[in-house]
Protein backbone atom coordinates (compact mmCIF):
# COMPACT_ATOMS: atom_id res chain seq x y z
CA UNK A 1 0.00 0.00 0.00
CA UNK A 2 1.37 3.71 -0.71
CA UNK A 3 1.53 6.18 1.47
CA UNK A 4 1.73 9.28 -1.14
CA UNK A 5 -1.11 11.46 -1.46
CA UNK A 6 -1.90 13.49 -4.32
CA UNK A 7 -2.04 16.76 -3.83
CA UNK A 8 -5.21 17.33 -6.23
CA UNK A 9 -7.07 14.85 -3.12
CA UNK A 10 -5.74 16.93 -0.09
CA UNK A 11 -2.85 18.75 0.89
CA UNK A 12 -1.07 18.48 4.44
CA UNK A 13 -1.88 20.39 7.69
CA UNK A 14 -0.01 23.36 8.44
CA UNK A 15 4.06 22.98 9.38
CA UNK A 16 3.67 18.98 9.05
CA UNK A 17 6.80 17.11 7.45
CA UNK A 18 6.62 15.51 4.85
CA UNK A 19 8.37 14.26 1.75
CA UNK A 20 7.38 14.97 -1.79
CA UNK A 21 7.17 13.64 -5.12
CA UNK A 22 8.64 16.39 -8.04
CA UNK A 23 6.33 15.84 -11.21
CA UNK A 24 5.60 12.43 -10.17
CA UNK A 25 9.60 11.12 -10.35
CA UNK A 26 12.17 13.30 -7.61
CA UNK A 27 11.71 12.82 -4.29
CA UNK A 28 12.51 15.50 -1.99
CA UNK A 29 12.93 14.57 1.88
CA UNK A 30 12.04 16.56 5.28
CA UNK A 31 9.90 19.76 3.51
CA UNK A 32 7.46 21.44 4.70
CA UNK A 33 4.05 22.42 4.20
CA UNK A 34 2.92 26.22 5.53
CA UNK A 35 1.12 29.18 4.18
CA UNK A 36 -0.10 26.81 1.31
CA UNK A 37 3.45 26.67 0.05
CA UNK A 38 6.15 23.90 0.24
CA UNK A 39 9.39 24.41 1.62
CA UNK A 40 12.92 22.28 1.45
CA UNK A 41 16.01 23.24 3.55
CA UNK A 42 19.25 22.66 2.95
CA UNK A 43 21.55 22.01 5.78
CA UNK A 44 24.30 23.98 4.59
CA UNK A 45 22.68 27.44 5.34
CA UNK A 46 19.73 27.75 7.91
CA UNK A 47 16.54 28.85 5.54
CA UNK A 48 13.89 27.24 3.80
CA UNK A 49 13.55 27.86 0.43
CA UNK A 50 10.32 27.68 -1.27
CA UNK A 51 10.17 24.65 -4.05
CA UNK A 52 8.62 26.22 -7.19
CA UNK A 53 8.81 22.87 -9.25
CA UNK A 54 5.36 20.92 -9.26
CA UNK A 55 4.38 19.06 -6.80
CA UNK A 56 2.14 15.95 -7.74
CA UNK A 57 2.16 13.91 -3.94
CA UNK A 58 3.57 14.00 -0.69
CA UNK A 59 3.72 11.93 2.34
CA UNK A 60 3.65 12.49 5.77
CA UNK A 61 7.04 11.69 7.15
CA UNK A 62 7.31 9.39 10.10
CA UNK A 63 8.35 9.54 13.27
CA UNK A 64 11.84 8.06 14.71
CA UNK A 65 12.12 5.51 16.58
CA UNK A 66 12.48 5.80 20.65
CA UNK A 67 15.69 5.59 22.27
CA UNK A 68 16.72 2.17 23.03
CA UNK A 69 17.50 2.89 26.38
CA UNK A 70 17.99 -0.27 27.78
CA UNK A 71 20.85 -1.53 25.78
Amino acid sequence: MSNWISVKDRLPEDLDNVDLLINAKRRLTDCTYTDDRFYTHQFKDEFWTEIKNEVTHWMKVPELPKADTEG
